[in-house]
């Protein structure tokens, strides 16, 4: 199996104002060993801010097994609150969906050279995809670690390996999840799947960028105006509450499903309900409103609190349209 020296994790967030935008390192630390894969772990806690997805990218280091099995392998990538992987009840998994796919610039070592090809079984041109290049999730079960193959040149084929997606030589992935918030007060961990043995895998890097000048409501406060471009962090703190809270779950499509977020602090954008949650009505324009809601889970109850987001009118994102032609004209003229 291909490993990095150093491997590149981007988790795209936007957090608490800032005076300008962050980037924030994390080390990533050899954690466990389960079946064939090593685990690597990051601790992120402490890092305000709302997490939309991680990015991985292959250094290009070329190493390990060739043709559908280059680049990393990427058999698991979850978060977890309290960092010990033996508790489930607080893992967040990433979501199978378009939004979580293999990027194209990851190269095929050795080509149909390669004695490991695609198969009727696993037909794309990297372990993992499909033939349209998107993700097999059946076969990356990305939330899982269960990589599973047969060591050796002679034993080690396509078809008898499971549980993972190689990203090519050079190649990145976008792993997306549910909004995942961490405040400075709170704890958040990413484990990492990496299929083969520790020896051979470096050191890991990752990045949290946070962005700027976003402000906060209180979720208590029942509604928020969020214009285009719109930012904002919904504080679930609940007034008057002595008993802990274990977790905040989100539901932002209003589906009465709490799967679009977790965390106490969350922050959403007018772009994230209407191009990735898809709140628009039949002409593609936002819908007037959403109603969502948070629940508190708390030993023996929960708490359900709803909020309603209102994005703007259909006549409201037209004028802005028609007024910004001026600028862009002028700027072509400055040009």
């Amino acid at each position: 199996m291909a490993r990095l020296r150093l491997l590149t994790v981007a988790l795209s967030v936007f957090g608490v104002a800032t005076a300008q935008a962050e980037i924030v390192h994390v080390g990533m630390e050899a954690y466990d060993q389960i079946g064939q894969t090593t685990l690597w772990r990051a601790d992120l806690s402490g890092a305000d801010g709302t997490i939309r997805a991680v990015a991985i990218k292959d250094l290009n280091t070329q190493g390990g097994s060739s043709g559908v099995f280059s680049g990393f392998d990427v058999d698991f990538l979850v978060f977890d609150r309290d960092g010990d992987l033996s508790t489930v009840d607080d893992r967040i998994l990433p979501t199978e969906n378009p939004l979580t796919f293999v990027g194209n610039d990851g190269t095929v070592r050795k080509g149909l050279d390669s004695i490991y090809k695609p198969t009727a079984a696993h037909p794309g041109r990297l372990f993992g995809l499909n033939e349209d290049n998107s993700i097999d999730f059946a076969t990356a079960t990305l939330g899982i670690a269960d990589a599973v193959y047969l060591p050796g040149v002679q034993n080690l084929s396509v078809d008898t390996s499971n549980g993972w997606v190689s990203i090519g030589d050079g190649g990145s992935i976008r792993v997306a999840f549910p909004l995942t918030s961490v405040s400075s007060e709170g704890s958040l961990f990413l484990f990492l799947g990496d299929v083969g043995l520790r020896d051979e895998f470096g050191d890991g890097l990752g990045e949290i960028q946070l962005s700027v000048d976003v402000p906060k409501v209180s979720i208590f406060e029942g509604s928020y105006e969020l214009g285009p471009d719109g930012k904002v962090n919904i504080d679930a703190t609940l007034e008057g509450i002595t008993a802990e809270v274990k977790d905040w779950a989100w539901d932002l499509d209003g589906d009465g499903d709490y799967d679009d977020g977790s965390g106490q602090v969350l922050g959403v954008s007018f772009d994230h309900f209407v191009n990735t949650l898809g709140m628009v009505d039949t002409q593609g324009n936002p819908l007037p409103s959403v109603q969502i809601a948070v629940r508190a889970a708390m030993d023996g109850e929960a708490q359900e609190i709803p909020f309603t987001v209102m994005l703007p009118e259909p006549a409201a994102l037209t004028l802005l349209a028609v007024l910004s032609v001026p600028v862009l004209l002028r700027r072509r003229r400055k040009a």
